[in-house]
């Protein structure tokens, strides 16, 4: 039988609490012949005392005097509860399950264990024959092993806790370093995209989100949103910013030119092929591509753009072998991509590898709060380009501008000022005058942006009302192509047929126009 001194050879080579307290009772429970032993000791913060190891559910309160270990605490002695004693403190259910084990002439022996410095530092709960737990009184030598046991047990306690506040204060000082790596990017953030409201807000969250993952990204949301600057915004905050940030519109390139443009290709590979140009997708190796308008790409090569998403290779036009390329993807469209889908417009497959982390931009008439920031960013951003000094913006224009729902978004709205700003003089506000006729033909007559053209009028009173001849005939040119996008549902295959213009050639137009159908 393994003897005390043995026990405590072993007991110096554990290295964690919990497998050190369970030697400990079983040592105890083996060499005195007991039915079960138990360790308990007070809680982190000094006010509860709960059971080390086993049943962790119980736990008693150091000041309430209704179970035994309270009166221990006190009076610094011993306890023994024979049968005569140990009913009056089975009315405690904790204590009362703690000790359940016991058999008919079972008693309940209870000891302090003090630290090195005297102070109750633990309790030992014995439960076994009252005879035997009352020799334990006299005996020293399980005393002399719990001494033992006490000094190991606190110290690696000790231990354990200050590895705990380690990994606390690392935890704390990790939130610390990204809470501030969240107000840099914000900071960043914050002159790619102007605005504090409450839709801005969110969006740079999700911006800053989409930025640090490595997920594709599909940014949806009306024209003149600013879905390319968004797109450039999760570029410059991701691992990727130091690489190439490259961008192609899909629907300002005929669909003969466009898969050259992404895949390149090889000497020969047609008629005018003179040289090797490698494509898009070479070029954004180790950065990111844009695919602004992707709801324009012809179904052909939607299915090609998905083999290089899910392969990261592809083979240039004319190429005899595979080229590998790691980009990231980010994707814009002004168009629901979800009901393209649905009308067999777009790949779902394609859908689905594009869209693991959607961004939604909402349009300037949703966050009108932001109005005043934008108005003087573009100002400001006037003055740089075009070394002048307007001196800002007067607020009667901004109260005007609210008014305004601006169909075209924040690419409008900086049109306008761009406009407002020509007019004005160095060291001068932009005043309402300034802008003009144009402000007020397009906040009194709403009906401009989705008039019928055969509602034009024709006399000759309304003609002399036009001081702007381009400005009248960009209006008419914009009614047209509204009324026949609505006419067709936005199917701008159709709408370019029944007015007799290649669809390359509306898609430009509703771009310049800032028509978003």
């Amino acid at each position: 039988m393994t003897s005390w001194l043995e026990y405590a050879a072993q007991m110096l080579a554990f290295r964690d609490d919990t497998s050190l307290v369970k030697h400990y009772l079983h040592a105890l429970t083996e060499l005195l012949s007991i039915a079960e032993s138990h360790l308990v000791a007070p809680c982190v913060d000094g006010r509860q005392l709960q059971v080390v190891g086993s049943h962790p559910s119980l736990s008693w309160e150091v000041d309430n005097f209704e179970h035994p270990f309270a009166h221990i605490l006190q009076h610094r002695q011993p306890m023994l509860l024979g049968t005569d004693k140990l009913p009056y403190w089975l009315g405690d259910s904790a204590f009362a399950e703690l000790t359940a084990v016991r058999r008919s002439g079972d008693g309940v022996l209870l000891c302090p264990l003090p630290g090195n410095g005297g102070q109750i530092r633990a309790f030992v709960v014995f439960i076994g024959q009252e005879t035997i737990l009352s020799e334990l009184l006299l005996q020293s030598a399980w005393r002399q092993f719990s001494h033992i046991f006490m000094h190991q047990w606190l110290l690696l306690t000790e231990l354990t806790q200050q590895h705990s506040q380690h990994d606390v204060l690392r935890a704390s000082l990790s939130r610390m370093q990204e809470e501030r790596q969240r107000d840099q990017l914000s900071f960043q953030l914050s002159h790619f995209l102007i605005g504090q409201s409450q839709p801005m807000q969110r969006l740079h969250q999700q911006t800053i989100k989409a930025a640090q993952s490595a997920l594709s990204v599909l940014i949806q949301g009306e024209t003149g949103t600013g879905k390319e600057l968004v797109a450039r915004a999760v570029h410059q905050l991701s691992d990727r910013a130091q690489h190439s940030f490259i961008a192609i519109n899909c629907a300002a390139i005929p669909d003969s030119l466009l898969e050259s443009e992404l895949f390149g290709y090889e000497k020969g590979a047609f008629s005018g092929a003179s040289t090797a140009k490698k494509g898009l997708l070479q070029q954004a190796d180790g950065g990111t591509l844009f695919l602004d308008e992707i709801g324009d790409m012809p179904l052909t090569l939607q299915a090609k753009l998905l083999r290089v998403l899910e392969t990261r290779q592809f083979r240039p036009i004319g190429g005899s072998r595979e080229v590998s390329s790691n980009f990231r993807l980010v994707a814009a469209t002004h168009v629901a991509l979800a009901d393209q889908v649905k009308s067999k417009k777009f790949r779902q497959d394609l859908y689905y590898r594009l869209c693991q982390y959607p961004l939604a931009l909402p349009p300037l008439r949703e966050r009108l709060a932001d109005l005043k920031l934008l108005a003087e960013h573009f100002v400001d951003q006037f003055n740089q380009q075009q070394q002048r000094q307007v001196r800002g913006i007067h607020y009667s224009v901004l109260d005007r501008l609210q008014s305004y729902t601006f169909p075209g978004n924040v690419r409008e709205l900086r049109h306008l000022i761009e406009y407002g700003c020509a007019q004005a003089n160095d060291d001068e506000e932009l005043q309402l005058p300034h802008l003009g006729p144009r402000l007020e033909m397009l906040i009194n007559e709403p009906s401009l942006q989705a008039e019928a053209p055969e509602s034009i009028p024709q006399n000759s009173a309304a003609c002399a009302q036009v001081h702007d001849l381009k400005l009248a005939v960009r209006c008419y040119e914009t009614r047209i192509i509204r009324t026949r996008l609505e006419q067709f549902n936005g199917d701008r295959a159709k709408a370019a047929e029944s007015l007799g213009l290649p669809k390359r050639t509306l898609a430009h137009k509703c771009q310049k126009l800032e028509i978003d159908h």
